[in-house]
């Protein structure tokens, strides 16, 4: 029931957009929404360390969220970084570690992420923690080995 029910929402929403973006008051109505949710942010602050995040949908809300718990051992280990240490964050995704490694060490670090879906996130959250000196996006992923291999995905979110 609860499947049936939220695949009636998901095609009555898309049916809307799709009305709207037919018509010129409907593409502004849609621009609209899509600024107020590209401008909704949340703030963590860690060990005095203030972090600034853009959430456009509640895969990176969960991940904000879960910044203190999903990977604490990962936290420990940047805390344990001398000033001005590389990092290489490999699979970077919204850059949730690169940009605490890059303002609690001064690290200078490297977010290899080859999502495209994740790299606009990943560039916008490092702009809106002032990183961009600090931290080079590399959007290729970090192998042992040279290959050419298919990257998939299970969303577009």
């Amino acid at each position: 029931m609860k499947k049936i029910l939220k695949i009636l929402i998901e095609t009555f929403l898309k049916s809307i957009v799709y009305i709207l973006s037919k018509i010129n008051p409907g593409r502004y109505i849609l621009d609209e929404l899509n600024k107020n949710i590209i401008k909704k942010k949340e703030i963590i602050v860690y060990k005095d360390l203030k972090l600034i995040f853009y959430v456009p949908n509640r895969l990176s809300h969960f991940r904000v969220n879960t910044f203190y718990t999903k990977e604490p051992e990962t936290l420990k280990w940047i805390d344990k970084f001398k000033k001005k240490t590389t990092f290489w964050d490999i699979g970077a995704n919204i850059g949730l570690y690169s940009c605490y490694a890059a303002k609690k060490n001064l690290c200078k670090v490297y977010a290899f992420e080859p999502s495209i879906f994740n790299l606009e996130w990943l560039g916008r959250n490092i702009f809106l923690n002032n990183l961009v000196e600090k931290i080079v996006v590399v959007p290729i992923p970090l192998t042992e080995i040279i290959l050419e291999n298919t990257l998939n995905f299970f969303s577009t979110e």
